[in-house]
Order: structure tokens, then C-alpha cells, then sequence
């Protein structure tokens, strides 16, 4: 887990996206630990996040636009 200046979070998440149990399980853990201790709201439930396989670097160029 990793946060940066502007308390953007990056989750290594390993193989929970390819169906590993364990990994599963943790990521979805971070994802409610985070909620629960920073107040953050996700679009989706994290069960769902921890699963879905996305575009991390286009979701990041999208964010650098806007600062």
C-alpha cells in the first residue's frame, strides 16, 4: 500500500484480480480498512473493486489533468 502527497492510495493487490482466494480476501480488506479509518466511499461495493481488472495508468493520466 502506498500514498502519495495528495493521499491518493495505490493497493498492490497481486493476483486478486485472476481469482486467488488470499489475495481476494486481503485487498478487500485494505479497501474496508480504508474506509473505515480515512472516511473513504467507494462507486462500488469492495468485493466487486477487488476483483475487477481496469486501466490503472489511464485512470492516473486522468487524475494528473486535474492538477
Amino acid at each position: 500500500m502506498f500514498m502519495n502527497y495528495y493521499r491518493e492510495y495505490i493497493a498492490l493487490t497481486g493476483g486478486s484480480s485472476v481469482g486467488n482466494y488470499m489475495h481476494l480476501q486481503k485487498t478487500i480488506g485494505v479497501l474496508k480498512a480504508l474506509a473505515e479509518k480515512d472516511g473513504l466511499t467507494y462507486s462500488e461495493d469492495v468485493e466487486k473493486l477487488a476483483y475487477t481488472v481496469e486501466d490503472v495508468q489511464r485512470r492516473m493520466e486522468k487524475n494528473k489533468q486535474r492538477f
